[in-house]
């Protein structure tokens, strides 16, 4: 299992800026979504997409080709995925 890096993203859904922290959990070979680490305001919309991920399967490289409302902390995802290491 790899961790992708922890991704610190701004909520802009209020116009404010509110720290949300994430940790995305990736199996390494088969690169699925196993699981996340979700703290913050905002952020059900985020549990629910990682839900969806880990249910059907998805690697991160699905995640970046959806397309997501804007500005939303779904529109973040590509960055939130990405694996930096």
């Amino acid at each position: 299992m790899k961790h992708l890096n922890q991704f610190a993203i701004e909520s802009l859904q209020l116009g404010n800026r509110l720290l949300n922290l994430l940790n995305v959990l990736v199996e390494e070979g088969s690169d699925r979504i196993l699981g996340a680490h979700i703290l913050g305001h905002h952020v059900e919309e985020l549990v629910n997409l990682f839900a969806m991920a880990i249910r059907f399967k998805l690697r991160p490289e699905d995640l970046k080709k959806m397309i997501f409302a804007y500005p939303t902390a779904a529109s973040d995802i590509g960055y939130i995925v990405e694996d930096k290491q």
